[in-house]
C-alpha cells in the first residue's frame, strides 16, 4: 500500500482555539473562587491585634474623665458633719441664710462640676465607638468590592459565551465533514465535463473503436475490504482520431482521506488536457514534442486537483495519489509518470518491455504523488518509437504479481494470458465481468491486498 509522508493532519488551530477558551473559563471560575477564599482572611484583624484592644478595654478612663475628677477634688470644699436624726434645712433657707459672697462661689462650683461630668460622659461615649466605627468602613468596603467582583466576572462570562458563539458561527469549532459528492465538477480548460466525477470514472471500462481494443478493471483491496474502505484506484482513456489511444491510471494514497477522489480527478483531467493538445500536433510529431504534451498534462491535472481540493474544503494531500499516461498510435508509445506502478509493451514480436518503471520514495513503501512539491521534476518520459501490438498499465497493487523486482522487468507468464484475453474479448459486460473476476481470484490476492487496476490495450493487426 503506498502511504504519503506527512505532519499530524489534525488541525492545530481548533486545538489551540479550545485550549484558549478553556483557560478562559477556567480564570472566569478559579478566580472568584480564590478572592473568596482569601478576602475574609485579608480583612479579618490577626489574633495579637485583638489580645491587645482587649487588654486596653480595662485600663483608667479617658484623660478627659480623670481630669475631670482631679478637678473636682481639687475645688472640693470642706464639708460639715451634722446630725442625721436632726431635721436638715431647705436648701434655699441655707443660702439664703448665707454670705452672698458664698452664694456666688457655691453656684459657680456646680456649674462647673455638671460641665466636667458632661465632658467625662461624652469622653467615655467617644472611647468605645472608635473600633466599631472602623470595622463599619471595612464591612462596607468589602461588600462594595464584592458587589463589585460579581459584575465583572458575569461581564466576562457573557464575553466568553459571546465568543464561543462567534467561533462556531465563523466554522472554526465545526468538524470537518467528508462531502457528501464524489467529487466537484471540473473546470475548464477541460472541455465537455460532465457534473459530477462519479458519471466519468467506473470500476471497470471497455472502449473498441477504430483500430484500438481496450478494457480496465480496478477492485477494492483485500486490506481495504476488511476496513470497509471503497477502492481509491481510478482508470480512464479515449480513443480520438481512430487511431489514437489517450489513457492514464491513478492511485490514491492509503493514508489520504480523499486520495480515491484525487486519483479520479487527476486521470479525467490528464486524459482531457491530451485530447485538446492533440489539436496542434499532426501525424509527423516526434516522441519529444509529445513528450511536451504529456508534461503539460501532469501539470493541468495537478491544477485540476488543487482546484477540486479547494472545492472540496479540504488539504491538497488530503487527495494525493500517483499518476500514470501513455498516448499510443500505430509504431509510437509515449509514457509519462509520477510514483509508482508501471507502463509495459509488448513489441511485434510477442516480447515484453517497461516503458517505465516505479518510483519509490526515500523510505520503505513510499513514493512520489501528484501534490508532492517538486513532483513535476520527478516525473519520468519515455518513448517507445518501433512497432508494436499491445500495452497495459497498472498500479502499484500489482507489482509484485506483474514485475520482476528489483529489476523491472515484465512477467512473462503474468501478461501473456492477459493479452491474450484481451485479444479475443468482443462484449463490453463479458470482458469486463472477466478481468474484475480475475483480479479478484485468490491467485492474486494472496500475494496483493492493496488496490488494484489495470488497463490493458490491444492495437488490430
Amino acid at each position: 500500500m503506498t502511504v504519503i509522508r506527512r505532519t499530524a493532519a489534525a488541525p492545530a488551530q481548533r486545538r489551540r482555539t479550545l485550549l484558549a477558551l478553556g483557560l478562559l473559563f477556567a480564570a472566569c471560575f478559579a478566580t472568584p473562587l480564590l478572592f473568596d477564599y482569601l478576602w475574609p482572611r485579608i480583612t479579618k484583624p490577626s489574633p495579637s491585634t485583638a489580645q491587645g484592644r482587649a487588654e486596653k478595654a480595662p485600663d483608667s478612663p479617658p484623660a478627659t474623665h480623670a481630669g475631670s475628677q482631679k478637678g473636682i477634688q481639687e475645688i472640693a470644699v470642706p464639708v460639715t458633719v451634722v446630725d442625721q436624726d436632726a431635721p436638715r434645712p431647705d436648701a434655699h433657707d441655707a443660702v439664703a441664710a448665707a454670705d452672698p459672697r458664698a452664694q456666688v462661689g457655691a453656684s459657680l462650683t456646680k456649674q462647673q462640676d455638671a460641665s466636667r461630668a458632661e465632658a467625662g460622659d461624652a469622653g467615655a461615649a467617644a472611647g468605645p465607638r472608635a473600633p466599631s466605627e472602623a470595622r463599619g468602613i471595612v464591612t462596607r468596603l468589602r461588600d462594595a468590592i464584592a458587589r463589585w467582583w460579581l459584575a465583572i466576572r458575569a461581564y466576562i462570562l457573557v464575553a466568553a459565551v459571546a465568543l464561543i458563539a462567534g467561533l462556531i458561527a465563523a466554522g472554526l469549532l465545526e468538524k470537518p465533514q467528508r462531502p457528501s459528492v464524489i467529487a466537484p465538477p471540473l473546470p475548464r480548460p477541460v472541455q465537455d465535463l460532465p457534473h459530477g466525477v462519479a458519471r466519468f470514472v467506473s470500476p471497470s471500462l471497455f472502449v473498441k473503436e477504430g483500430v484500438w481494443k481496450a478494457v480496465a478493471a480496478s477492485v477494492a483491496g483485500t486490506s481495504h475490504a476488511r476496513t470497509k474502505q471503497p477502492c481509491q484506484d481510478a482508470s480512464y482513456c479515449r480513443v480520438v482520431g481512430g487511431n489514437t489511444l489517450i489513457g492514464a491510471v491513478a492511485d490514491g494514497a492509503g493514508s489520504a482521506r480523499l486520495g480515491g477522489e484525487g486519483a479520479q480527478v487527476a486521470a479525467r483531467a490528464a486524459v482531457e488536457a491530451i485530447a485538446a493538445g492533440l489539436a496542434g500536433l499532426d501525424g509527423s510529431a516526434t516522441s519529444e514534442q509529445w513528450k511536451c504534451v504529456l508534461r503539460g498534462a501532469m501539470g493541468m491535472a495537478r491544477v485540476q486537483v488543487e482546484i477540486s481540493s479547494a472545492l472540496l474544503g479540504a488539504p491538497l494531500r488530503e487527495l494525493a495519489c500517483t499518476l500514470l499516461l501513455f498516448v499510443a498510435r500505430p509504431g509510437l508509445v509515449v509514457a509519462s509518470q509520477i510514483g509508482d506502478g508501471a507502463v509495459v509493451v509488448r513489441d511485434a514480436g510477442g516480447e515484453f518491455h517497461s516503458l517505465t518503471t516505479p518510483q519509490n520514495g526515500e523510505y520503505a513503501n513510499t513514493t512520489t504523488f501528484l501534490v508532492s512539491p517538486d513532483a513535476l521534476k520527478t516525473v519520468q518520459h519515455q518513448a517507445w518509437e518501433k512497432a508494436f501490438t499491445g500495452l497495459a498499465a497498472f498500479t502499484d497493487g500489482l507489482q509484485r504479481l506483474a514485475l520482476v523486482m528489483p529489476v523491472g522487468n515484465p512477467h512473462v507468464k503474468f501478461f501473456a494470458p492477459l493479452f491474450g484475453f484481451t485479444e479475443k474479448a468482443s462484449d463490453a459486460d463479458i470482458a469486463t465481468r472477466a478481468l474484475d473476476e480475475f483480479l479478484r481470484s485468490s491467485k492474486v490476492t494472496e500475494r496483493a491486498d492493496d488496490d488494484l487496476t489495470i488497463l490493458l490495450a490491444r492495437l488490430a493487426s
